[in-house]
């Protein structure tokens, strides 16, 4: 109960005193041209949470009352719940001497400005007037014996808490909760003609210049997706307590602290990349003449590129620190004390799930054609052809996670001194700190390439006469590629601290001593969750094709011949998993003596308790396919109705086919724990 020992509710009389001219001119306040109602008083308590107060009168020798006894009296009578009053009088027998004084509520008192002293003569003062001090000195006896009974009467609810021991408790909450998705989708569709077909037809004679095509189709899909979160979480509780002048029978001080933290973060990313190639690169020279051709240099450069690269990413990061310390005030009781008590709790808790997949498709169908034709009804002289053809594939997946947990907590109670000797109740120190971290993550990625490829440089001559070739080599290449990826990496750190000691409470205590109690509990909690899939599916059919034909009703001389042919397929995945966790746990207790009790002691008691939970499952999946049709042809045909000269021919085939598949997992786990009592 809140009390307020000396009010005045203010009349029109008591605003416009001269005294409270600066005041006014201070604060710039008007004064209100009607009387203030109580309600206004009773309202502002409302406000300040006061719950009784003792009005005043206000008066001073020689001059009207500014705040009158009536005025206190009415309002009293308004509001009985609420005020009670203290009147002003003079000496027995003066005019003011009746005014209310009688009322039950209305406590007989020395106003601060002064009660008026009537209205007597001065010659009416002058006899007697050691007895008119000594009856003054009695009367005012009797008004400070009322005014102290009329504060016990009204304050013994204020006396009974200021009795107590004070106590502090403080409570920290904080709460953090992130919430990701990240969507990414790339498509690319391509139909790529890339044409050169130079056609010559004469009744007579062709003759040829250098011809050249280069031929390029490129497509390409791609798509990425990330999510980043960090949160940090800090906090502080810091309790001191207040000294105490009580000597006896002195109820122990208490504190209490609360820290609590939350942090929740949910991520998703997904990335899909599609790419789809229909490529096809033409260079077919035509030549047909009734007489002679002569060709000058040939050669053509087909390129047909197709990709799909999907990329898939979260990292998330979590800090939580908390830091409790309290501090327990000294006491000057000595007989009858009770004990203080110290209470920490800090629970930390740190969810964290992560989702990354991604995909990549690749498909393509190219062909490169380079195909020369010479048709003539006299002789065909070709200078020099070369091709260099390539088609390639690939697609490429990446998901990973990436998640980082941090909790450090910090608990320390020192309790403090105390100086009792007899009848002393032990000190009590409680702690609990709780750790708990949870992350789950899963990452899938899928990579598929399928691949379509025919590279064919045909050239053929047909001649009456005779057909006379220059070197020829063809650079063909089919490339087909699937690459998958995904992996899983998590570290959870948890650092706990708890610390109490009793500061010296039993030192002093010689008879009927209570034994100090003290409790510590420290639980670590860590489980990771990880699941890596990996898929890349690799298809190709691949054909190489170089068949130079000649046919002539009279002599062919063949110039050298080269063939380098390619068809490469291939499929990787990787799968992998990485987890650390790492706990470390510290407790310390430290009695406060009590070696000096001599009678009727209580044994003290300590208690510690340590529990470390560390949980880790992991699967990682990985598989890789490679399929591939692969087809080289190199298969030169000459027929001649008269001789064949052949220049050198060489043929360079290869076909190669792989698949690559990993998966592994990596936990580490270390627990540190360490107790410590001395009492």
């Amino acid at each position: 109960m809140v009390i307020d020992v000396w009010m005045q509710h203010p009349t029109q009389r008591f605003l416009r005193h001269d005294m409270l001219a600066s005041l006014r001119r201070w604060t710039g306040g008007q004064i209100p041209d009607q009387e203030l109602d109580i309600g206004m008083t009773v309202a502002a308590m409302d406000s300040a949470g006061v719950d009784f107060g003792l009005l005043s009168a206000w008066s001073a020798p020689h001059q009207p009352p500014l705040i009158s006894n009536e005025e206190v009296a009415g309002w009293v009578e308004a509001h009985p719940g609420r005020f009670a009053g203290l009147a002003c009088v003079g000496r027995p027998g003066s005019p003011r001497s009746n005014g209310r004084a009688d009322s039950p509520s209305i406590v007989l008192s020395p106003a601060p400005g002064g009660c008026p002293a009537g209205r007597e003569s001065r010659a009416g003062r002058m006899p007697g007037a050691n007895g008119n001090r000594r009856r003054k000195k009695e009367s005012m006896k009797r008004k400070l014996l009322a005014v102290i009974a009329s504060t016990f009467a009204f304050g013994i609810g204020a006396g009974d808490a200021l009795a107590q021991s004070a106590g502090q408790a403080q409570e920290v909450g904080q709460k953090a909760s992130t919430s990701q998705s990240a969507d990414s989708d790339a498509k690319a569709n391509q139909n790529a003609v890339n044409a050169n077909v130079p056609v010559s037809i004469a009744g007579g004679s062709i003759v040829g210049g250098t011809s050249a095509a280069n031929q390029a189709a490129s497509n390409a899909g791609k798509a990425s997706s990330s999510n980043s979160s960090g949160t940090l979480q800090a906090a502080q509780a810091q309790q001191t307590g207040g000294g105490s002048s009580c000597t006896a029978g002195c109820g122990g001080s208490g504190q209490a602290q609360a820290v609590n933290q939350q942090a929740e973060t949910d991520q998703e990313a997904e990335a899909n990349a599609n790419a789809n190639q229909n490529a096809v690169n033409a260079n077919v020279p035509v030549n047909v003449a009734g007489g002679d051709i002569t060709g000058g240099s040939s050669s053509a450069n087909q390129n047909a590129q197709n990709g799909a690269d999907a990329e898939a990413e979260n990292q998330a990061f979590t800090g939580q620190l908390a830091s409790a310390q309290q501090t327990g005030g000294s006491s000057s009781c000595n007989y009858g004390c009770g004990g203080s008590g110290q209470y920490q709790a800090i629970g930390q808790a740190a969810s964290t799930e992560q989702d990354a997949d991604a995909e990549a498709n690749a498909d393509q169908n190219a062909v490169n054609a380079n195909v020369p034709v010479n048709v003539a009804g006299g002789n065909i002289s070709s200078g020099s052809s070369s091709a260099n053809q390539n088609a390639a594939n690939g697609a490429e997946a990446d998901a990973e996670n990436e998640a980082l947990t941090l909790q450090l907590a910090s608990a320390e109670q020192t309790g403090g001194g105390s100086s009792c000797g007899a009848g002393c109740g032990g000190a009590g120190q409680f702690q609990a700190v709780f750790q708990g971290a949870e992350t789950h993550q899963e990452a899938d990625a899928d990579a598929n390439a399928d691949q379509n490829a025919v590279n064919a440089n045909v050239p053929v001559n047909v001649a009456g006469g005779n057909i006379t070739g220059g070197s020829s080599a063809a650079n063909q290449y089919a490339a087909n590629g699937a690459a998958s990826d995904a992996s899983n990496s998590a570290a959870t750190y948890q650092l706990a601290d708890a610390s109490q000691s009793l500061g010296g409470y039993d030192d002093q205590c010689k008879y009927g001593c209570g034994g100090a109690g003290q409790y510590q509990l420290v639980f670590q909690g860590a489980a990771t969750f990880q699941s890596a899939n990996s898929n890349a599916t690799a298809n190709q059919n691949a054909v190489n094709n170089n068949s130079p034909v000649s046919t002539a009703g009279g002599n062919i001389t063949g110039g050298s011949s080269a063939a380098n042919q390619y068809a490469a397929n291939g499929a990787t995945s990787s799968a992998a998993n990485a987890a650390l966790t790492g706990q470390a746990a510290a407790a310390s207790q430290v009695g406060g003596g009590g070696g000096s009790c001599e009678a009727g002691c209580g044994g003290a008691g300590q208690a510690q308790a340590i529990a470390q939970l560390a949980f880790t499952g992991q699967s990682a999946n990985s598989n890789a396919t490679a399929n591939q049709n692969a087809v080289n042809n190199n298969s030169p045909v000459s027929t001649a109705g008269g001789n064949i000269t052949g220049g050198s021919s060489a043929a360079n085939q290869y076909a190669a086919n792989g698949a690559a598949s990993d998966a592994s997992n990596a936990a580490l786990t270390a627990q540190f724990a360490l107790a410590l009592q001395s009492l």
